[in-house]
């Protein structure tokens, strides 16, 4: 046991080493002992057997790797040897990139935290340090809303994933976790994910257009195309998953029209307009929600925009607003068709104003919007409405949606 030891000279505390100290310990005399013992003369089956427990072994100083690197943190030895952060720190002591530091010290951090059950099966050797990141990655994604028994739950379906799959399929599998925590709340949320992603694409397909790169632009639409077709040969009912398809062509249509191909900007608004009539007049209600329905006229409106007419164009947008009004992209594009009117001196000011109001009482930062494209929407507004004050064009003013 440690206690005071007395001599004439001083008086020392001793205690027993520290059994972290004392395993680290062991463990590096140990592997002094075998640096020059070959190999050569094991037989196969045990090379095999001591790969793996090599493998293990590793895994495991992974977990306490990480809690030595919590703990320097928690103290915060970095700031008190002088560096920036326990980041900085580990980048110089341990001679690694940053990224490396970095996944370091958040990975540890995450299994001293809240995933107690990853770290225990990283500690056993189980599942790899790669394996355990993936799972604190995974878990981030999650909404901060969930109950505990719900987020137990993604994890330890997260460490069975790990221990049957490579870090790269837990990744992908890890994208359907919904199906697991919320089975009845899965289809929504996977809705919602290919919602954001083809309107991403749209976004991502104008700015490329933008920037003098119309074929990128055609790559990267091609590739949703491509997705939306696979997911729509499983499910060829799927009436998002149509509307998306629609949204799409329509997107294509803008692109073909930046590249001066007047043929092909025809055949995918056709072909975009097929969709959204069919959405919208063959459909049964049974078959599609308010929502599926403005956003068939929405599209309606936009194959209309497309096509110069921007009167049938509002009108189309008004009818999705009646319908659903909270969709923000059918009053973001009441504006946009209404200042194309303005541009022709037929301007409408109020309707202008009432549909940007509307967009920023809804949902400003939606993709393709933004602060610093409302801020270009509010100065065409502004100019618009010095110019109906001082009756220098011919706005009149008309009810709104």
């Amino acid at each position: 046991m440690g206690g005071f030891t007395v001599s004439a000279m001083a008086m020392e505390w001793t205690s027993p080493e520290h059994p972290v100290a004392v395993a680290i310990t062991a463990i590096g005399a140990a592997l002094d002992g075998v640096t020059e013992s070959p190999v050569w003369s094991l037989p196969d089956g045990r090379v095999e057997e001591l790969l793996d427990g090599a493998h293990r072994l590793e895994r495991r100083l992974a977990e306490l790797t990480a809690r030595l690197v919590e703990e320097v943190d928690r103290r915060e030895l970095a700031k008190r040897a002088g560096a920036s952060s326990t980041q900085a720190w580990l980048r110089h002591r341990w001679q690694v990139s940053p990224a490396d530091a970095k996944r370091q010290v958040k990975l540890a951090a995450a299994l001293c935290g809240r995933l107690e059950s990853t770290r225990q099966t990283l500690a056993a050797g189980d599942i790899s340090r790669v394996h355990a990141g993936v799972i604190a990655k995974v878990m981030d994604t999650l909404p901060s809303g969930l109950g505990d028994e719900a987020l137990e739950t993604a994890e330890r379906q997260l460490v069975s994933w790990c221990r049957q799959f490579d870090p790269v399929e837990v990744a992908r599998l890890g994208r359907r976790l919904w199906e697991v925590i919320d089975p009845a709340g899965a289809d929504a949320r996977e809705a919602e994910l290919l919602e954001r992603q083809v309107g991403r694409l749209q976004v991502r397909a104008v700015e490329l257009v933008e920037a003098g790169a119309p074929d990128r632009a055609l790559d990267e639409l091609n590739e949703g195309l491509m997705l939306v077709a696979a997911l729509l040969n499983e499910a060829p009912t799927d009436v998002s998953l149509r509307l998306h398809l629609g949204f799409l062509y329509k997107a294509m249509a803008q692109v073909f029209d930046a590249m001066g191909d007047s043929v092909q900007e025809d055949e995918y608004i056709a072909r975009a307009e097929r969709i959204f009539r069919l959405v919208k007049d063959d459909l049964s209600a049974d078959q599609k929600t308010a929502l599926d329905v403005a956003n068939a006229i929405h599209g309606l409106g936009n194959v209309a925009h497309a096509r110069g007419d921007f009167h049938a164009a509002i009108d189309w947008y008004q009818l999705a607003v009646t319908i659903y009004p909270e969709h923000v992209y059918a009053w973001h594009d009441i504006f946009a068709a209404s200042y194309e009117l303005a541009k022709q001196g037929e301007g409408d000011v109020d309707r202008m104003r009432h549909a940007l109001a509307r967009v920023k009482q809804i949902d400003p930062s939606a993709p393709g919007l933004g602060l610093a494209h409302i801020a270009q929407l509010e100065a065409i507004l502004q100019r618009y409405e010095q110019e109906a004050h001082s009756g220098t064009d011919r706005s009149r003013s008309t009810p709104t949606a």
